[in-house]
């Protein structure tokens, strides 16, 4: 039986590639940077999901409280106002009784200023004599040139005014502040620099923001808007890494105390005694009516106690009265 021989096979020697290409590689910078873009879509989707468990607590809140000021508003002004009548009769009354006792001879100064005078004028239904406006418009004038010591500052060499130097100084330095920033966020928003009808919505959202808070002078609300939105910038792609990793990292602190800040919102609604009131509409209607007889019953009482202050304070002003004609 004949062999078969077997052809070795030539080997081929595999040569190493020298080919070599350009890797593009991440400086630590934007390493970073990317990881912190990464917690600011965690914190964005953390703060929707809040928003959302606190919308319908809050829209419900709301309704009972516009239920409760429309039922009840007027009922607890009208018992304000009795009440603050009765307070004001009680008051004159006692300051007649006072002078009465402590200074019949009238040394202290006119017992009423002439605003009162003329209210108590039109509650007897008279008018008020001249001669009764004289005294209390003496002690006004007398008032004005001796003002109280409030006004004055003890330092230095005897009394003299304090001044608003210091206060204005920081007022104008505070609207300097407030200039520069918003001047800034207005051309951070230029329309001219929108990209899409979607850019321009945001845009223009942001520029109402920034024109609020101008209109309050509030610096705190112009610097807030300034960190949530240096991704606008016009020349945020020119910056250099590590000015956005700053700038990342100032959103995530925003976004986290934000976060916090929703978070206790959303405990203070669910924790608060009047909830079971106006998450439930029935029982929130039985208070309301409670609530609302209490207050005529309280009204219905504060006007006898008016006409009883009233009273009392005709008599003992016809008896201050008589005792001052005599005199």
């Amino acid at each position: 039986m004949a062999t078969q021989r077997r052809t070795k096979r030539p080997t081929t020697k595999r040569e190493l590639s020298t080919c070599t290409a350009i890797v593009p590689t991440r400086s630590a910078a934007e390493e970073a940077w990317h990881t912190v873009q990464s917690t600011i879509r965690k914190r964005k989707q953390r703060i929707h999901a809040l928003n959302a468990d606190i919308r319908p607590l809050e829209e419900a809140l709301a309704r009972f409280e516009r239920n409760y000021r429309v039922q009840l508003g007027g009922l607890q002004d009208r018992l304000r106002v009795l009440r603050a009548e009765i307070h004001t009769f009680e008051q004159r009354t006692e300051r007649i009784h006072a002078r009465i006792v402590c200074d019949p001879d009238g040394l202290m100064g006119e017992l009423f200023s002439p605003e009162e005078l003329k209210e108590i004028g039109e509650f007897f239904d008279f008018d008020i004599p001249e001669s009764w406006f004289a005294g209390a418009e003496n002690d006004q004038r007398e008032d004005a040139d001796n003002p109280d010591d409030d006004d004055f500052d003890a330092s230095g060499e005897g009394w003299h005014r304090l001044d608003e130097h210091e206060a204005m100084g920081k007022r104008s330095k505070h609207v300097e502040q407030l200039k520069a920033l918003y001047r800034s966020l207005a051309r951070r928003f230029h329309p001219d620099l929108a990209s899409d009808r979607e850019d321009q919505a945001v845009r223009n959202e942001c520029m109402l923001r920034a024109n609020a808070a101008w209109q309050q002078g509030d610096l705190d609300a112009l610097q807030q808007l300034a960190d949530e939105t240096e991704h606008l910038a016009p020349d945020w792609h020119s910056w250099a890494w590590d000015l956005r990793l700053a700038s990342a990292r100032r959103e995530v602190d925003r976004l986290t105390r934000h976060t916090a800040k929703l978070r206790r919102r959303l405990k203070e609604l669910r924790t608060n005694e009047t909830f079971p009131l106006w998450s439930s509409g029935g029982l929130g209607e039985s208070l309301i009516a409670t609530r609302k007889r209490s207050l005529e019953r309280d009204i219905k009482m504060a006007q006898g106690d008016l006409e009883e202050a009233q009273h009392t304070f005709r008599k003992t002003m016809e008896m201050w009265a008589g005792d001052a004609a005599t005199a």
